[in-house]
């Protein structure tokens, strides 16, 4: 005899309701402030699994939210300003993952510039991966490359960066000639 799972008891209608509830459970926290609550846990934390977790859940407030989804994006980007090089290392992961749905704006190039000037390499390294997510977009190159010329004339920064922005100066003269 073969067994089978029983039926679930929900039906489409039941999920559809369960998705309206998690959506209006988000717009309850996002309207409460709780986006700038997680950020201000994940920027007091030593606790890298509670970053973490609060990464996550920023992530999860903006997905499949349109009413608050630009709102959670700009409070992640206060992440990149922080002191505490974790929190400013996933806001640069979290603020990529936005980028695939919500394009960028000139605020997350001026964002990101001050992870360049960190000691720690990884907060660099995040920087230098948000630049060049960022070069993707035509209308921020100008941005990028006045912004970095200033942050990156220092010696003690990345290479890579360096070797980013060249690369889009030179992209950008060649379609000048163009």
């Amino acid at each position: 005899m073969i067994r089978r799972p029983p039926r679930s008891t929900l039906s489409s209608s039941s999920a559809a309701s369960d998705v309206y509830k998690r959506q209006h459970y988000k717009e309850l926290v996002c309207e409460h402030s709780g986006g700038p609550v997680v950020v201000d846990t994940m920027v007091n934390s030593k606790d890298e699994k509670l970053q973490e977790e609060a990464r996550i859940l920023l992530l999860n407030l903006g997905r499949g939210n349109p009413r608050f989804q630009v709102h959670v994006a700009e409070t992640v980007l206060t992440l990149l300003g922080c002191g505490n090089a974790v929190a400013q290392r996933m806001g640069a992961q979290s603020t990529r993952q936005y980028m695939q749905t919500l394009p960028p704006g000139f605020d997350s190039v001026v964002s990101c510039m001050p992870m360049l000037k960190s000691g720690d390499l990884q907060v660099q390294y995040e920087a230098s991966e948000l630049i060049k997510a960022l070069s993707k977009y035509a209308y921020l190159h100008e941005a990028i490359i006045e912004l970095s010329l200033i942050h990156i004339s220092e010696p003690t920064r990345l290479l890579s960066i360096s070797y980013a922005v060249f690369c889009l100066k030179k992209k950008k003269k060649t379609s000048i000639f163009k």
